[in-house]
């Protein structure tokens, strides 16, 4: 997003926006255009960031769950498909390495919005990440996540319980 140019009325947030490229933002954005086989001048400096920040970054973002599926859309439709596959492996084993996935569905940080598991990455069996775990581990995954649901359809946050929440918007009212 960019600093708006203009003294036009907005928010006070959208004043201070810094303006940098993000991979998060540009990988998907580009893989949309890949996919529609549409083809403009910024696309080529675009997939230059994109596969100089997959090299920078390497597995140190591997646990931001919200990111990779973003990646992977990229991943899927470039054009340079013999790149993808080997940053896909690359993912695929950074993935597994124990301590990404949290197992245990005890933790306090384990769930829809908490530590990764294996639902985080694998949104359906049509994911490029799918392989990487067996269906009961999906299906165990799915029914915690499932009765970890609030009798209002809500799910707790990592940051902060919904009991936690209201008492909070309690007190500002």
């Amino acid at each position: 997003m960019f600093r708006p140019k203009s003294n036009y009325p907005c928010e006070e947030h959208f004043k201070t926006v810094k303006e940098w490229a993000a991979l998060s933002t540009t990988a998907p954005l580009l893989g949309i255009l890949e996919k529609y086989k549409i083809d403009i001048p910024w696309m080529k400096k675009a997939e230059q960031f994109v596969w100089s920040e997959f090299e920078r970054i390497k597995d140190k973002h591997i646990f931001c769950y919200l990111c990779i599926p973003r990646w992977l859309i990229f991943l899927k439709y470039t054009k340079n498909q013999n790149k993808a596959k080997k940053t896909i492996n690359n993912l695929k084993n950074w993935i597994i390495v124990d301590g990404i996935i949290c197992k245990d569905k005890s933790d306090d940080g384990w769930g829809l919005y908490g530590k990764p598991h294996s639902l985080n990455y694998a949104h359906s069996s049509e994911s490029i990440l799918y392989s990487l775990f067996t269906k009961e581990t999906i299906e165990s995954d799915l029914k915690e996540i499932i009765n970890r649901q609030e009798n209002d359809g809500r799910w707790n946050t990592w940051y902060g319980s919904g009991i936690l929440g209201m008492e909070l918007a309690k007190e500002q009212n």
